[in-house]
This record gives C-alpha cells, structure tokens and sequence, in this order.
C-alpha cells in the first residue's frame, strides 16, 4: 500500500471515528546518572577581561551542522555572540575553548552604550540595558531558511548592564512607580525584563549572515508592568520584573516559548505568577510575532499581546494586561520581599521554577522539561503534549535552596538545557545517553571568578507501559492513538506508526 492510498485511507477512517484525546498526565522520570557535574570541555570565557566571552546564560546549539561539519553555538550574557566550533561542547580538548578554536562575531548587542548614554530615555526598553539570545530555531520563512531567536532584554535606571562602563545613572522615563533617586543600590525598583523575537536568514557561512531583524516583545506580564490606583491619580508596580528567561521549542506546525511570568495579580483569573508558555503558528511566511497565544485552563486562549498593542507605542501598553495565563508547572509560590531598594515595603510572590527548556525524547511521545526550581534544583519532569507536565525528579548534585541565601550563580546548572550526546541539539535527545548542561559560577585562584558549562550525563528509564503505537503514552494503543496519527500524519508520524497500531490495537 502507498503512503498516500494510507494516509487517505486512514483519514476518512478518522473522520468517522473522530474522538477528543486526552492527556494522561506522566510518571515522574527516573533517571540514572552516568557521570556526576563536572565543567564541559569547552570554556567560553577564558578572556576574562572581556565580559561579552562569559557564558552568563547556558549557550544554545542550533539544531544544525554547517557543511564542514561545525557547530552553531549562541552564547549570551548581556550581549550574544555567534560562534561555530568543529566540535561539539562535550568533544573539544581541556586545552581549548571556542574563542580559541572557533570563530566568534557579535550578533545582538544592547542599545544603551557610551555613544547613546544621553539619549537612554529614548531607547526602546526592550532592548536597552541587556538584549541576549536565549535560544534559536531554524525555521523557513518564504521557503528562504531562516534562524528565529528567541530574546532576553532588560531595562533598569540606577544600574545598567554596562556597569562601570558608564558614568552614574542611565536616565529612564518614569514608568509610573514612581522616579527613585540616582542610586546603584535602588536598581531593582526600576527593572523590568521582556521577551522578543528577532530573525535573519541563514546560511552554511552563517558568520557572515545580516544583521537580525527585530520584531520586539512577543508576550506581556499576564497583570501588565504597571497597575492603576485611584482612578488613575496614581501607580504601583504589578510586576517583580515583567516577563524572563525564556526558551523556545518547535514542534508539530508552532513556535513554543516557555518563560518565567512576575506578575503579582490573582492567580485565580490568569493573572498571578509562574512558569507560563505561549506558541504562535508556524506557517509558509515563517512566523508571525502577533500570533502568540496563552495557554490559559487547557486552552490556548488569549493573544499574549496587550489588545491594541503596537511597537512604535508600546510604552503606552505599560498599565495593559497581557494574556491570561496559567502556571503549567503548578510549582509552589515563594513570598519574597521586600527587595532592598524596590522602592516598596510589601511582599511578592514568586514561582519555585525560574527557568524550564524543553526537548522531545527521540522515538517515544514523551518530551522532557529541565528546570530550575529554587528552592530545590535542577529538576526533570515528563510530558506527552508540552502543557501537561509531571512531578519533578531532581538531578544529584544540582541541589539548591533559596532560603540558605547562598549565592544562585554558584549553584551547578543554572539555567539548564538539554542536550544530546552528539552535541548538536538542544531539542531532541535519546533516552539512554545524554546531556543536562548549565552555568556556574566558580572562584579560579589567581584569576576573576569564571562562569563555566558544566554538564552530567544522565540516562532516563521509560515508563513500562509504553507500547508500540501507544503513540499520545497513556498506556494503551486505541482510537485515541489513530486520531492522533490522522492529525501528524508525514509530521511526525509514518506507515511505521500506522503499521504498530494496527498491530497492538487494544492492546
């Protein structure tokens, strides 16, 4: 039978047995660890002089070799470097780093600099103080291939990014919590973080690639950055930071960006804080970055756009709320605060889980989620539909905990990725060998304190109860399975899948 005759056949079965699949919410994993944390072989900032080397945020492998065989590497802090190396992290020798090996060029740099220092109060926020690649994804756009980044940016008035770099205070219009005096010590009273996404076109000499374009925010705090008062008379800030950290995931025809929400409105009505995720269709033109949607109560719901939201006048969407928004991971709610120098005398909740990156398990319908959570450590969690997600299993060695205030930068897998062995993805690996990585800071003596890869090799044990054609992992093979076969049919399923139904039906 051609593959076709079969997928024709199969979908008019489908649309008579057409029935809503539901997800089964996983096992907690169970991994097994095949070497403790040690740094990678590869170090990003051994020109400790200059900061744009550190690998302050975990680097990020584009699911891609060039022709030659090399690596695509995107390593951020406040600012992000492209960097292609021969090897992967796991492969190079102890001798050499990728600044040595490689070849680096700056791809996104923040706004605010010497030269612009008068004119802070003008710059987009967005991308003012920190603008960092935090991950990358290869996507077509008019059948021209195109890398997709997903960003990091950052605004603060009494202490930019650029540190001593620049004189005193960058100038930062008030944006209704109320203007603090010119005082390094008060700079989170005047943060904010925001999530962008940018493009260019891609080719195999990809250093030598335009400059992106950037299409700004793509998602808003669930509660805005800025909450109205007394009829509009006066404001308090609704956030504790605004939107960070994210990751992208592209699977089954959408972009997915999972990131870290602050928003200190009711968590009943989609507006509290938490780890939040938003996705936008993938279609011929690439992506749209108006498209994005919440996920809010088991539905994709809300644009993740304040209504009305437009570039050239997004400082007026400051008091707007974005999309309501649940917290998939339902990880417990932290109460902090004060913050020293906020301005502010309350106390704010926030999520346990900072940061979470997800990758599919190769061959099975699982995907797997790393996470940070803070007052436990690198965590794994397992899902069949990116939104579901189980109990989280800790990984040895990465303990950490919030409350013992001991510094979150020398805690082992900060911002943590997967990877798979070969080193070239952050989005697919294979259960019986591969890679979590992360950052940490470490004392070197005689030298500035370095932020390393560090990395441990874990192996993950699939629950029992996967079978062949038990395609959505709920422990039987039925019209559930088929219906989700119709559906992904050439994407990412074949006749292998349709063939491992037919042959375990009802099993």
């Amino acid at each position: 039978m051609s593959k076709s005759l079969t997928a024709s056949t199969i979908f008019i079965i489908a649309s008579l047995l057409f029935t809503t699949r539901v997800s089964a919410t996983p096992p907690r994993p169970e991994i097994s660890q095949l070497e403790n944390i040690e740094p990678s072989k590869i170090y990003f900032n051994n020109y400790t002089t200059s900061s744009h080397f550190t690998a302050e945020v975990t680097p990020w492998n584009l699911s891609y070799s060039t022709p030659g065989g090399w690596k695509i590497y995107f390593i951020s802090t406040y600012n992000t470097m492209l960097c292609t190396t021969p090897s992967n992290i796991f492969a190079l020798p102890s001798t050499e780093n990728i600044v040595d090996r490689g070849t680096c060029r700056t791809l996104t740099s923040p706004l605010l600099n010497s030269t612009t220092y008068s004119i802070a109060s003008t710059l987009p926020l967005w991308r003012r103080d920190y603008y960092g690649v935090f991950s990358a994804h290869l996507i077509n756009s008019n059948s021209t291939p195109t890398i997709y980044t997903i960003n990091h940016g950052e605004a603060g008035s009494n202490n930019s990014n650029m540190g001593e770099k620049l004189p005193g205070c960058a100038p930062l219009p008030d944006m209704g919590y109320g203007e603090l005096s010119c005082d390094p010590n008060l700079w989170w009273g005047s943060y904010n973080a925001f999530i962008s996404l940018s493009s260019f076109p891609f080719n195999t000499d990809n250093l030598n690639a335009p400059a992106p374009e950037h299409f700004g925010p793509i998602t808003w705090p669930s509660n805005g950055y800025i909450e109205s008062l007394n009829g509009g008379s006066s404001y308090v800030k609704a956030t504790d930071g605004g939107v960070r950290q994210p990751t992208g995931f592209v699977d089954h025809g959408y972009l997915y960006v999972y990131y870290e929400d602050l928003s200190q409105g009711n968590p009943a009505l989609g507006r509290g804080p938490g780890l939040k995720v938003i996705r936008a269709p993938i279609t011929s033109q690439g992506v749209d970055p108006s498209t994005f949607k919440t996920y809010y109560n088991g539905s994709w719901t809300d644009s993740a756009l304040p209504l009305g939201f437009a570039l050239d006048q997004y400082y007026n969407s400051f008091s707007a709320k974005g999309g309501r928004s649940s917290d998939i991971l339902n990880s417990p709610l932290l109460s902090v605060g004060p913050t020293p120098g906020s301005g502010r005398s309350d106390q704010r909740k926030i999520a346990d889980v900072i940061s979470f990156s997800v990758a599919k398990v190769h061959n099975t319908p699982y995907y797997i989620g790393v996470g940070f959570d803070i007052s436990v450590g690198a965590t794994l969690r397992l899902s069949t539909d990116l939104v579901n997600w189980s109990a989280p299993t800790l990984i040895p060695g990465s303990q950490y905990d919030f409350w013992t205030g001991s510094d979150i930068q020398k805690t082992p897998l900060l911002y943590p990725r997967l990877a798979r062995k070969s080193g070239d993805s952050n989005e697919v690996i294979d259960a019986n060998d591969f890679y979590v990585i992360g950052t940490q800071t470490r004392n070197i003596p005689g030298s500035f304190d370095q932020k390393l890869v560090v990395a441990t090799r874990l192996k993950l044990t699939l629950p029992d109860s996967i079978k062949p054609g038990d395609l959505n992992g709920d422990g039987s093979v039925n019209l559930l399975d088929f219906n989700l076969l119709i559906t992904k049919f050439g994407n990412p399923y074949t006749i292998l899948d349709f063939n491992a139904i037919i042959g375990n039906f009802g099993k």
